[in-house]
């Protein structure tokens, strides 16, 4: 009897072990629509894809969801330590991540591309004279066709890369079409419709996002697995396409 009473608690634990606490997640500082960014002008309220998935994941399941936006590269350290922040959004992998981290299910796929001023020539792989910009702390390992080396990511946000860009310190900025598509529509950091136009690079392939837990967290592997065993079900009912198209068109 005791043995069985022992197997229904391992089996139930990952439903209530958790319930009633609080999971604490973080994103990037320098906002990252469509997945996480502010609403409005007051930097109170965040909003996008990640948090409305989150939401989801765990809506009537007595876990309490606290986000909050950091500078990226401590987002990604604080999860690491598996200490106040539980989890990342939208985490990107690379093989040093991966010593560092349990990653969801993939939600979200990215197409790598370029942001440049219209009035600049349309790219080509093999120009070596065109300089690319980038954001610190970003990972830039899928766009296979450029070496770190090439990559200026000595801004911090996107307010200076973009500044960089309009004033040509840089020829393109490497941003996923749909991120700097969302930039553009909700025209945040001085991102134009007419001003800077997008290009998808052929041939490199889509990113997929997923969420990222410390691998020494105290609850990840019991969160890892509620949250893969809901992003299935919303992937086999087709709610979470419906939300991927809602946020990105």
């Amino acid at each position: 009897m005791m043995l069985h009473a022992l197997r229904l608690f391992l089996l139930l634990c990952p439903s209530f072990c958790l319930a009633g606490k609080t999971l604490r997640v973080c994103g990037g500082q320098s906002e990252w629509p469509p997945a996480s960014y502010y609403s409005g002008t007051d930097k109170k309220t965040i909003t996008g894809y990640s948090v409305d998935v989150l939401h989801k994941i765990f809506e009537n399941s007595g876990y309490q969801i606290q986000i909050q936006l950091l500078p990226w590269p401590r987002c990604l350290a604080e999860v690491q330590k598996g200490g106040e922040y539980q989890i990342a959004m939208a985490v990107s992998r690379t093989p040093e991540r991966e010593a560092k981290f349990l990653f969801s299910r993939p939600y979200l796929f990215l197409t790598p591309g370029l942001v440049s001023l219209k009035a600049k020539q349309p790219f080509h792989a093999n120009s070596q004279t065109l300089t690319k910009c980038g954001v610190n702390g970003f990972n830039y390992q899928p766009y296979s066709m450029f070496s770190s080396a090439e990559i200026d990511t000595t801004a911090n946000n996107y307010e200076s890369v973009i500044r960089k860009l309009s004033i040509r310190r840089c020829d393109f900025l490497l941003e996923y079409v749909e991120i700097a598509q969302t930039l553009v529509r909700l025209e945040e950091f001085r991102f134009k419709k007419n001003i800077y136009k997008i290009e998808k690079i052929i041939g490199e392939k889509s990113v997929p996002a997923h969420f990222a837990f410390g691998v020494n967290s105290k609850y990840s592997k019991e969160v890892l697995s509620i949250i893969n065993t809901k992003l299935y079900q919303l992937e086999k009912n087709g709610q979470l396409k419906n939300m991927t198209n809602k946020s990105t068109q």
